[in-house]
């Protein structure tokens, strides 16, 4: 039986989960659509992350040391700076550069909103909420409503891409006010860490900062298969729709490592899981290089199941163990932020070489990427590396 707690949870990652999938798994779908080329798709999209990695670390330092501000009201502030421009670009039609700006809005506010997310989770993980069944739904509703939407897209045209962004926005916010996390909203309530800093804390987990740096690399890979699956597809012979078949797959495939996380988490270490899942970073990237059919593109999805599925849980829960308590929204704000550095590095580099090289070398570059991220992963995961410590431990 789910309890109210992990309930009311559900309904939070289902709908920024959604919102995933109409933002960033759309998002070259739509800007396509208002004349943008991949090239362009790529620049905005790395922009709009770029921007997201510069505040994330100081929404999270606000919402680990406010007296006054909470998780929620931080969640219900930037829901609002997504859903407005958001509904304005699905109601007008914008000029590209407001259709520019308006997008770097929805992607930024997108990104900021899952460090708090997440953190929101962990506060109460220890009072009986399941983070891997909810974040394991949220991938279900990912799924079903990625091939909603290609169809919808098919159907009634790409303005509706930003309308049921707007639309899940006020699910975020709607949802988020279900709980009642006291003033400071860090993950401890603990508001006189003297380590609120970057560079202090940084400093302090130097291991950390390894792990962050794989994460970019493994990201970067995940980016570009996400941005330019629309281009992937197309190349093997699909169209949107097809292409949010392989989003549903993939995502469906997420489902066992999530919902089965809690269990998972308790019979093996963090780091033995963040490892297993670069590894499947891997395998990915290598599938999606081999392919020569949508078929192809299908089976490397499915290899989703051990690789972002394991490695988005585990990853809070390593941000979460290997900080202390003060320190817990910035621990998981700077993961997020990694994953969208990340994006930055995909994004740029992929949609240059989508326009001028062509799908096999952007796949190319996705397996060096996802190769560089998962040896630095092992290299700072593993039982004997030279940073283990924190400084001054």
């Amino acid at each position: 039986m789910v309890n109210l707690l992990t309930s009311k949870y559900i309904l939070l990652q289902g709908a920024y989960w959604m919102i995933c999938c109409s933002v960033s798994g759309y998002s070259t779908v739509f800007l396509v659509s208002r004349g943008f080329s991949a090239g362009k798709v790529g620049l905005l999209v790395a922009w709009a992350n770029v921007l997201a990695a510069i505040l994330q670390p100081m929404t999270a330092s606000l919402a680990d040391h406010s007296k006054r501000i909470t998780l929620r009201e931080l969640i219900l502030i930037i829901s609002l700076a997504g859903f407005l421009p958001a509904l304005v670009l699905a109601l007008t039609p914008c000029p590209t550069g407001a259709s520019v700006f308006l997008y770097t809005a929805i992607l930024a506010a997108m990104s900021l909103l899952q460090p708090l997310v997440n953190a929101l989770g962990m506060r109460f993980a220890g009072q009986g909420l399941n983070f891997g069944l909810a974040r394991g739904l949220g991938s279900l509703c990912y799924a079903v409503f990625s091939t909603l939407l290609g169809f919808l897209a098919q159907q009634v045209g790409e303005w509706c891409i930003p309308f049921f962004s707007a639309v899940l926005f006020l699910g975020v916010l709607l949802s988020s006010r279900l709980f009642h996390p006291g003033p400071g909203a860090g993950a401890s309530g603990n508001r006189n860490s003297s380590r609120a800093g970057l560079g202090a804390f940084l400093r302090r987990y130097r291991a950390f900062l390894g792990v962050l740096a794989g994460t970019a690399f493994i990201f970067a890979f995940h980016s570009i298969v996400n941005t330019y699956l629309f281009q992937i597809s197309v190349a093997f012979g699909g169209d949107s729709s097809s292409m949010g078949v392989a989003l549903s797959i993939g995502a469906v495939c997420e489902l066992p490592a999530m919902l089965g996380f809690s269990w998972i988490v308790r019979r093996f270490p963090i780091r033995t899981l963040l490892r297993v899942s670069a590894l499947f970073f891997i395998l990915k990237a290598a599938a999606f290089l081999i392919s020569s059919s949508m078929t192809g593109i299908f089976f490397s999805m499915t290899l989703q199941c051990l690789s972002f599925a394991l490695f988005i849980p585990a990853s809070v829960y390593y941000a979460d163990n290997e900080t202390e308590a003060e320190d817990r929204v910035l621990g998981q704000a700077l993961m997020t932020a990694a994953s969208t550095v990340g994006g930055v590095i995909g994004n740029l580099s992929g949609g240059w070489i989508c326009d001028f090289a062509g799908i096999r070398a952007l796949l190319t570059l996705g397996l060096a990427l996802a190769a560089a991220g998962a040896i630095l992963i092992f290299l700072f995961t593993s039982p004997i590396q030279l940073l283990s410590k924190p400084a001054g431990a």
